[in-house]
């Protein structure tokens, strides 16, 4: 019988063991000049669920990854470079490559063996690097495509069309995102105000770029005018007329270089947690909604711990705010009739004075929702639907403190502003009357239809506002209890409690098809020890 029980945990712990592919990758990178190793170079691992992992290449100019229980299915292996990556034969540097390793296991079954290898050429940085030309017209800012075929270099010319050169120029400074470039422009001499010209040149192609989202810091414009010809006026008059035009628009350029690798990029780090405002247990799935001056409209949910993270590489908005909205599935087992979100907000602003990186952390506390939630009521006068105001002061069991400073338009502002920062719940406005108050059921449905048109006047859908008058079915203070109160204004004080329109969620569900759509994001979360310390 032992010996059963034994051999049960063996094949039971085998099988949890051996079910996931077990994925080996092997990466070289070398120079692509000298095919010599680059050592210390940065090798980033992206999965599909989002996950970022950096590393660095070996002495050898190797990576060896290693994963006996492989949890995603798709990923890339890539390169990326910084001033720290060069060697003895180029000191300036490399350019990372574009070329990706493919990594997709999504169709293997479990406890296969996969081996990937692949080997990087990185392109030493030389004092003008392989960047692309633009050419112009004689006097103008408009790109020159007229030339095709370059005598000298030998070179087919049609591969710097501007389309193509705008191509590869934004490939080169994504893949090297810590670069900063001159923007050099040059004229010929035959141009009328080369100088003028040359930085109008500089200006446009810099606009251009920070249009298609380069970041300005990263760009320096510079005319050089006539002072560095490509063809001086000697050389091209040896030509024919045709050639002398050609060669004339090469020396209308604008070429590009490094300056250096000391960009410091505009990430901006948003983190923090969600959690139960109650006993400050974690919200796990929360939805987080992400607004910017840019029209951007996303959403996200809380990691399994409550936890989000935020990371922008590259901050292109200059207002952004981050807020929660609850609905049906927001619930945890210590509160689990969901919860009721607030105005709070994580707000992000970026000005020509902030420093990066900026890192910025804000936990949210939630409200559990009590069952039924009570927001404080609005009192009447007896035998009218006008608000009362002379109420005593009570005890508000969400917001908590003294309510005497919930007059009713305070009390329908946090309704609205509730309703708003919960635009998936549905409530019941629950008016009630006093026992001696005439007609008490046709007068509390009237008080209960002038809150929802208040309401409606601040913005509210009707469909999510259901009014229902109780008569005196609710009364809140018995007759009985009011019989026994010793003065005549201590018994209108417990009456004018009766003559309430109280509120409650009864729904999660509502969905306002005039919302503008909102993009849903992949979550993704923070790997501990791989990328921010």
């Amino acid at each position: 019988m032992r010996f059963r029980k034994l051999l049960l945990i063996f094949v039971l712990s085998s099988f949890f063991v051996h079910t996931q592919v077990r994925l080996t990758i092997d990466v070289t990178v070398l120079s692509m000049d000298d095919k010599t190793v680059i050592e210390g170079c940065p090798i980033i691992l992206k999965t599909d669920e989002g996950k970022i992992f950096e590393f660095k290449t070996d002495d050898e100019g190797k990576f060896h990854y290693l994963n006996s229980s492989s949890t995603f299915k798709k990923g890339e292996i890539y390169t990326q470079t910084n001033k720290d990556v060069k060697t003895d034969y180029a000191p300036m540097g490399f350019l990372a490559s574009d070329d990706r390793l493919k990594i997709d296991i999504s169709d293997k079954t479990p406890n296969t063996k996969i081996i990937l290898s692949d080997t990087f050429y990185l392109k030493p940085v030389s004092f003008c690097p392989d960047f692309p030309a633009f050419n112009f017209k004689n006097n103008s800012l408009s790109y020159d495509t007229v030339f095709r075929f370059d005598i000298y270099s030998g070179v087919d010319s049609s591969y710097f069309y501007p389309v193509k050169s705008m191509e590869k120029l934004l490939n080169i400074l994504n893949i090297a995102p810590r670069i900063i470039i001159e923007v050099a422009a040059y004229a010929d001499y035959e141009e009328i105000n080369p100088d003028s010209i040359c930085m109008a040149r500089a200006e446009q192609m810099i606009n251009e770029l920070v249009k298609r989202g380069i970041n300005k810091k990263r760009l320096i414009g510079k005319a050089y005018g006539i002072k560095r010809l490509h063809y001086d006026k000697k050389e091209i008059k040896k030509h024919k007329r045709k050639e002398r035009e050609r060669l004339h628009a090469i020396n209308r350029r604008i070429v590009f270089k490094i300056l250096s690798w000391d960009f410091v990029p505009s990430t901006v780090i948003l983190k923090g947690s969600v959690l139960n405002g109650s006993d400050h247990t974690p919200i796990p799935g929360a939805k987080i909604i992400y607004r910017d001056n840019l029209g951007i409209l996303k959403q996200f949910a809380a990691d399994k711990d409550g936890t989000y993270y935020l990371k922008f590489e590259e901050a292109k908005f200059k207002k952004a705010e981050l807020y929660i909205q609850t609905d049906k599935d927001t619930r945890t087992p210590s509160s689990p009739n969901g919860f009721i979100s607030t105005d709070d907000r994580l707000k992000v602003e970026i000005t020509d004075s902030t420093k990066f990186p900026l890192k910025l952390k804000k936990d949210f506390e939630l409200t559990p929702n009590p069952g039924c939630t009570w927001f404080e009521s609005i009192k009447f006068k007896p035998n009218s639907t006008v608000y009362d105001t002379v109420y005593p002061p009570q005890i508000d069991p969400i917001m908590g403190g003294d309510s005497s400073s919930f007059y009713p338009s305070t009390t329908i502002e946090l309704l609205k502003n509730t309703l708003l920062n919960n635009p998936s719940i549905i409530i019941e406005l629950s008016a009630h009357c006093s026992a001696e108050e005439k007609k008490p059921d046709k007068l509390s449905q009237q008080r209960a239809e002038k809150v929802k048109t208040a309401l409606i006047k601040f913005g509210i859908n009707p469909k999510r506002l259901s009014a229902k008058g109780y008569g005196i079915k609710k009364l809140k203070i018995t007759t009985q209890q009011i019989a026994k109160a010793k003065s005549k204004s201590e018994k209108e004080e417990l009456s004018a409690m009766n003559r309430r329109c109280i509120f409650k969620i009864i729904a999660w569900d509502f969905v306002d098809p005039n919302a503008p759509p909102v993009k849903e994001e992949k979550y993704h979360p923070k790997i501990s020890g791989e990328e921010e310390k």
